[in-house]
C-alpha cells in the first residue's frame, strides 16, 4: 500500500445526514454519460479522501478538480490539522491519518471534446492523483421506444 493517496468517490449529490454521516446520491462507476456535447451539468459532487501514515503528517493539502482542458473548477487549501491537538482518544495501532473533503459544485460546463474531471491534492512534496470522472456520449441514453 502506497505511503499517501488521493480517493475520490464521483456522484450528483453529497447530502450529510444525522450522526455526521454523508450519504452519495448518483455515484458513478468508472464515468459519467451524457447525450450530447457540449452541455452542462446541473450538478456534480466529489467525495474526496486524502491518506497518509501518521509519521510522514500532510505539511499542506491543496485540493484542485479540473477538466482534461486543464480548466480548474475549483481548488482550496485545507487547514491542516495539528495531530497533537486531536481531542479523541487515538488507538496506538492507528497507522494512517486521513482528510476528507465533501464537494458540491453546479453549473460544470462540459465542452464539446471533453473527457474526464481529475482530482489531485498537492502536498509539501508531491501531487496525489484521485480517480478520474470518464465522460462517454450515447446519444440515446434517453430515448424512448415508438
Amino acid at each position: 500500500m502506497a505511503e499517501r493517496y488521493v480517493h475520490a468517490l464521483w456522484c450528483d449529490d453529497i447530502r450529510q445526514e444525522i450522526g455526521n454521516k454523508p450519504s452519495f446520491m448518483g455515484a458513478y462507476v468508472g464515468g459519467l454519460t451524457v447525450t450530447s456535447l457540449p452541455t452542462i451539468l446541473p450538478r456534480l459532487s466529489v467525495y474526496v479522501w486524502a491518506t497518509t501514515t501518521i509519521d510522514h503528517p500532510f505539511e499542506k493539502a491543496e485540493l484542485r478538480i479540473t477538466r482534461d482542458d486543464g480548466f480548474v473548477l475549483t481548488q482550496f487549501t485545507a487547514g491542516i490539522i495539528d495531530q497533537d491537538k486531536i481531542q479523541h482518544p487515538k488507538p496506538e495501532e492507528t497507522t494512517s491519518f486521513t482528510l476528507m473533503f465533501g464537494i458540491n459544485l453546479s453549473g460544470i460546463e462540459l465542452p464539446e471534446n471533453c473527457k474526464y474531471f481529475s482530482i489531485s491534492v498537492e502536498t509539501e512534496s508531491e501531487t496525489l492523483e484521485g480517480q478520474k470522472l470518464w465522460v462517454s456520449v450515447d446519444p440515446g441514453l434517453f430515448a424512448h421506444p415508438k
